[in-house]
C-alpha cells in the first residue's frame, strides 16, 4: 500500500459518487463530539463549480441556510434529504399531500414506503461456510452486528489517506520481528548476552520499519519498540528462561481442526498461535503477543478471555516436526506496551499446581485448579461452538459485549446503537 494508491482510490470513489445522480448533496458533520472535523481536501476541488454558480452553498459568505443539521423530516431541504429521513422514520402521519405532487423523485419515494414485506425478512444468511478462523469468531463473540458488517456484507471502512502506519501495521510489524529474533537466538537470554540480544532487536526493527515514510508518527512508532516494547520484552525473557521453559513454536499455524456442531455435523477451525512455550515433560503455555489492551481474567469458570483457551485445544493436535505437546497448563498475554500493568509476561490463566506461582496482574484471578483450568478449555470450545451456530443460523444481534466499543464502531450509524454517555459527577 502507497500514499499515492490511497490517494486514487479515494479520488476515483468521490467523483464516481458525485456523477452516480443528476443531483447530489454533500454533508459532513462539522464536529465529532468536541473536535472539529477536517473537511475532504477534495471539496476544495469543487471550487470552479461553487464559482460558477453550480453549487447550491458558499460557506465563505457565511450562509449555511441551505446546509442540513440533521434527519428529522421537518429539518430536509431537499428531495434526497427528505427520502434519507423518511428511511431512518417510522411510520409518518401527514404526509399524504406532499408525497402525492409531482416532484422529481417523489415518484420513487412513494414506491418505497409503499412497499412492506408481508413478514420481516431479517438480515441475509451468509454464505454456507464450513471453514472459520478464531479471530473471527471472537469478533463474532465481541458484537455479532460488527462481525455480519464486515464478514457477511464485506463492508470495510474507507482506507485514510496516510503515509503513517496504523496501528495494524504496527502490530503486525512487532509479530514479525519478534518471531523474527527467536528463528535467529537459540539460547536462554541472560545479563551477559542482553546486550547481543537487544542488538539484534534493534537490526530487525530497522529492517521491519525501515521502508516507511520518514514521518514523525513511523519515527516514533519505531523508537517507541526500540525503547520500550523491546526492554520490556527482554526483562521477560530473562525471567522466562529461568522456568525451564522454552519457545518451541512460533506464529505456528493450525489448520483442519474439526469442531462438532450440536446437529452431528462440524465445521473447521484454522488459527495461527503467535507461540508456544514447552517444557521438557511436554507441558506447554500459549502465548499472545499485544501492543494493546486485552482482556482480564475472572474468578471461576466463565472468562472473556477467548482465543487462548480455544488455542490450547487446538495445539494438543499438533503433530510432525517440533516437541510433542502434553497438557496445556498456562495461557499468557505479552503486554508488550505496557497498556495494561507493570508486567509484560502476564500469565493470566494457569494450572497452579503445575507451574506453581506465576507473574499475573490479576493473580487471584489467573492461578487455577486442574479442574477448574480443564473447565476454562472446555468453556473455550463451547463459545466457540455457539458462535459458529450463531452465524450459521444469521443471528446478528446489535448487542455488543462491551458497549464502550460503539464509540469508536464505523458501524454505529447503520446499526443505531447509542454509546454509552459519561455518568454526570
Amino acid at each position: 500500500r502507497t500514499l499515492e494508491h490511497a490517494r486514487i482510490t479515494t479520488s476515483f470513489h468521490f467523483y464516481r459518487l458525485l456523477q452516480s445522480a443528476p443531483k447530489v448533496v454533500l454533508t459532513r458533520p462539522e464536529n465529532i463530539g468536541d473536535k472539529p472535523v477536517v473537511p475532504s481536501p477534495f471539496l476544495e476541488e469543487l471550487a470552479p463549480l461553487r464559482l460558477a454558480g453550480l453549487l447550491n452553498k458558499d460557506r465563505t459568505a457565511g450562509d449555511t441556510s441551505a446546509v442540513q443539521f440533521s434527519f428529522r423530516i421537518e429539518d430536509c431541504r431537499s428531495v434526497p434529504e427528505l427520502a434519507k429521513a423518511l428511511a431512518l422514520a417510522a411510520d409518518v402521519q401527514g404526509l399524504d399531500r406532499l408525497l402525492g405532487a409531482e416532484l422529481p423523485g417523489m415518484a420513487g419515494i412513494r414506491a418505497a414506503l409503499g412497499y412492506r414485506p408481508a413478514k420481516s425478512v431479517g438480515l441475509p444468511a451468509p454464505e454456507a461456510k464450513r471453514v472459520f478462523r478464531v479471530t473471527e469468531l471472537d469478533a463474532y463473540l465481541r458484537c455479532p452486528y460488527d462481525y455480519y458488517v464486515a464478514n457477511v456484507l464485506r463492508i470495510a471502512p474507507l482506507e485514510e489517506v496516510t503515509e503513517d502506519i496504523s496501528p495494524l501495521d504496527r502490530g503486525s510489524k512487532v509479530h514479525d520481528i519478534l518471531r523474527d529474533f527467536y528463528l535467529s537466538w537459540d539460547r536462554p537470554i541472560t545479563g551477559e548476552n542482553r546486550n547481543e540480544a537487544a542488538g539484534l532487536l534493534r537490526q530487525l526493527a530497522a529492517a521491519a520499519f525501515g521502508s516507511d515514510a520518514d514521518t514523525f508518527r513511523n519515527r516514533r512508532e519505531k523508537d517507541l519498540f526500540v525503547t520500550v516494547m523491546a526492554e520490556r520484552f527482554l526483562d521477560a525473557e530473562m525471567a522466562f528462561w529461568k522456568q525451564g521453559m522454552r519457545p518451541a513454536y512460533l506464529e505456528q499455524k493450525i489448520e483442519g481442526f474439526a469442531l462438532p456442531l450440536s446437529d452431528g455435523t462440524a465445521v473447521e477451525l484454522h488459527a495461527k498461535i503467535d507461540r508456544i512455550d514447552v517444557d521438557r515433560d511436554g507441558n506447554f503455555v500459549v502465548v499472545d503477543y499485544k501492543t494493546g489492551k486485552y482482556p482480564q481474567p475472572k474468578k471461576g469458570v466463565d472468562q472473556e478471555i477467548f482465543q487462548l483457551p480455544v488455542y490450547a485445544v487446538m495445539a494438543q493436535s499438533l503433530a510432525g516436526p517440533g516437541p510433542k505437546l502434553g497438557r496445556a497448563v498456562g495461557l499468557a498475554y505479552y503486554d508488550l506496551a505496557g497498556k495494561v500493568g507493570r508486567l509484560t509476561r502476564d500469565v493470566v490463566l494457569y494450572e497452579k499446581d503445575a507451574l506453581g506461582e506465576q507473574q499475573a496482574t490479576k493473580p487471584l484471578s489467573s492461578a487455577k485448579s486442574a479442574d477448574e483450568f480443564a473447565q476454562v478449555l472446555t468453556a473455550g470450545m463451547e463459545k466457540a461452538r455457539k458462535a459458529v451456530e450463531g452465524i450459521l443460523r444469521a443471528e446478528f444481534p446489535m448487542e455488543p459485549r462491551d458497549e464502550n466499543r460503539c464509540r469508536y464502531c464505523p458501524n454505529e450509524a447503520m446499526c443505531g446503537t447509542e454509546p454509552p454517555t459519561d455518568s454526570e459527577p
